[in-house]
């Protein structure tokens, strides 16, 4: 037996899992785990690690554990290709009849897992690790991973995870007392735990956790929202291995739980059958996390059989739950990646005779077939180190005649070999970016990308901290436009990526995650009133937003990280003013402007006078309203105190 065997071997022994699939899971799959990255990219995931081992496993009576008689020795084994990341977090959990451990961990690639041990009394415990995939980029902050409760009369605890800038986390209970949730902040990683520990009798409505911006995200302790009209459930929960429980909610869904999280669901046609199944007896799920598969087959299947890399794993679903005519079936995943190898899949009747039979290619390969190249790959210098790399950006054009920026090599956060295509068309505000990692040696390396607008020059990735780390535009020979590139160190916070533009003393900035600004909520800084019972508001990191009547006004300022919103003003663009209708104007315009003049197109002039900015941002402040609507295209005028003109501009559109 070789290194790889014995790693995999090691793995499945952890583990012991049952995996479902059909002809079209590794399609469905990639569907509804796929986290989109802010380019809107079509990620391609291919398996980590190709591997050969010839280990047959039985998992016969239902759908087998991922467990050891010894929570030490199954964490070992959990262990024994990763590198632990911070400290072990232990939560009580009696209602079970054992403990519950946390812990974050670096995978065989150094990419970032999360991973947890449940202890079950005379229970064997199970335990998995999956990947963390991160939401701060589409303004969620924190979600939701388990409980301890399982007995309402039991203490127990709660717990999930939160991107690194939150502040807080607190849990607003039934009855609407609050109670602070602990933070958790594992060295070298950009990610929090949150725990809560709660008394028997105490239930959690809620968890909010927030950013020192302001911003707030709400977390389900039940996971998933769902619809208040689903009612009740039909019967009793079927317990499936390793704690997941399947429920019938009417007759037209099941649904699977772990640890109080909703991990998924299937729905019935009015037959009472999977609609997912059709003439296909196996249907195959995966949970966010890539941590679980789930799913249902047809009635007559008593078993069926996946083979991955030479490795047949045997399942037994559970057969004809609540009187249905189907099976259930649900299982942890020996690895997150694990199902993306590709393989075959068989199912067979109690008689053991074959009802179907397909090869499932990797999933990469399931994947809409490649356009027509545009020009020749380019490839980017030094990653021949990356985890499948080297890196190679190409352009395509598909069908419709849409044009798109492709890339292969390097891995995605979570640690999946990438590749894929994103739209490489742009509007005139528009923007999109996609990322691939090398994680080893730490601290890694990142490298993002994207397509380029016509008039970009250069371009500067910008940390939190304001320091640059300059890229560079290239265009491959041949293609129809170029695309942009920045290299830099994985534990760098890049917050906004700035290019200069031809022709332009103004950088366009376009920030990572831009609802950090639009979501801010809280302010330490005293408000600047202006006429019209309206008020500017500076947040954190110069945001400077507009209120009234407690209600957040259209518009939103922010210059990069280490500036102020003076950098966001020159001679030929003096003055950034905002039209949100009606009669109102606002906005603010170089320093030492004292009022400022809109000339309507309909005739007449409206005016509002200006003042310094409270907050040294270098800027004057105005606001008011005209006799009628301010409209894009009108000339607006800057005055100094003494009555002599600064400056004029005339307002697009």
């Amino acid at each position: 037996m070789n290194d790889l065997e014995r790693r995999l071997r090691a793995a499945l022994e952890a583990r012991a899992q049952t995996i479902e699939a059909s002809p079209h899971a590794w399609q469905r799959l990639q569907r509804r785990t796929r986290r989109r990255s802010p380019a809107r990219w079509l990620l391609l995931a291919l398996p980590a690690a190709l591997v050969a081992v010839f280990v047959p496993i039985l998992l016969s009576g239902g759908l087998g554990r991922n467990s050891a008689a010894d929570p030490d020795e199954l964490y070992r084994r959990l262990m024994r290709d990763r590198t632990p990341a911070g400290e072990t977090v232990t939560l009580d959990g009696p209602s079970h009849g054992g403990a519950v451990r946390l812990w974050f961990a670096r995978g065989d690639q150094g990419q970032p897992e999360f991973c947890r041990i449940v202890e079950r009394g005379r229970q064997e415990p199970y335990g998995y690790c999956h990947p963390l995939r991160y939401s701060g980029h589409s303004g969620v902050l924190g979600w939701y991973e388990g409980t301890t409760r399982a007995d309402a009369a039991a203490a127990h605890a709660y717990y999930g995870l939160a991107t690194a800038n939150v502040a807080q986390a607190t849990a607003v209970l039934e009855g609407g007392r609050t109670v602070p949730a602990r933070l958790h902040r594992p060295k070298g990683l950009d990610v929090v735990l949150w725990t809560l520990e709660l008394a028997a009798g105490e239930r959690v409505s809620r968890v909010e956790v927030a950013d020192a911006g302001g911003r707030r995200s709400t977390v389900l302790p039940g996971g998933v929202a769902r619809s208040k009209n689903r009612g009740a459930p039909t019967g009793a929960a079927r317990e499936l291995p390793d704690g997941i429980t399947a429920r019938l909610y009417g007759r037209d869904e099941i649904s699977w739980f772990r640890h109080g999280l909703e991990v998924g669901a299937v729905p019935l046609a009015a037959n009472r059958l999977p609609e997912a199944l059709g003439a296909e007896p196996v249907d195959v799920r995966a949970s966010r996390d890539g941590a679980l598969l789930y799913g249902v087959t047809r009635e007559d299947v008593a078993r069926f059989e996946l083979t991955v890399a030479g490795a047949p794993i045997v399942v037994r679903p559970t057969a004809r739950p609540w009187g249905l005519r189907l099976g259930v079936y649900a299982a942890t995943l020996p690895d997150a990646s694990f199902f993306r190898m590709g393989g075959q899949v068989a199912a067979f009747d109690a008689a053991g005779e074959e009802l179907w039979r397909k090869r499932i290619p990797p999933s990469w390969q399931e994947h809409a077939a490649p356009g027509r190249r545009l020009g020749e790959a380019f490839t980017v210098p030094g990653t021949e180190d990356f985890t499948g790399g080297p890196v190679r950006l190409w352009f395509e054009e598909r069908r419709g005649r849409v044009r798109e920026l492709c890339h292969s090599g390097g891995a995605t956060p979570e640690g999946d070999l990438h590749r894929g295509c994103g739209e490489a068309e742009l509007g005139p505000d528009s923007f999109t970016y996609d990322r691939v990692v090398r994680h080893l040696p730490l601290p890694g390396s990142t490298i993002a990308f994207g397509p380029a607008r016509a008039g970009w020059v250069s371009v500067d990735a910008v940390t939190a901290d304001g320091r640059r780390i300059p890229g560079t535009i290239v265009r491959p020979e041949g293609a129809p436009n170029a695309a942009w590139l920045v290299r830099h160190p994985s534990s760098e916070r890049v917050a906004a990526y700035a290019f200069t533009v031809r022709g332009s003393r103004l950088e366009e900035v376009h920030p990572t995650d831009p609802s950090a600004c639009w979501d801010a909520t809280e302010s330490a800084a005293a408000g600047h009133a202006l006429p019209g019972g309206l008020t500017a508001r500076l947040h954190p990191g110069a945001c400077l937003k507009w209120w009234k009547d407690g209600k957040q006004q259209p518009g939103a300022s922010q210059p990069l990280p280490g500036t102020t919103l003076s950098s966001r003003l020159t001679a030929g663009r003096p003055v950034e003013v905002f039209l949100p209708g009606e009669r109102t104007f606002y906005g603010f315009a170089l320093r030492g402007t004292a009022r400022v003049v809109i000339t309507l197109k309909g005739g007449g002039r409206v005016s509002a006078d200006a003042a310094p900015d409270p907050w040294g941002q270098g800027v004057a402040l105005f606001g008011g309203q005209g006799p009628g609507p301010v409209q894009q295209g009108e000339k607006i005028t800057g005055y100094a105190a003494g009555g002599d003109v600064l400056w004029t501009y005339r307002l697009p559109g």
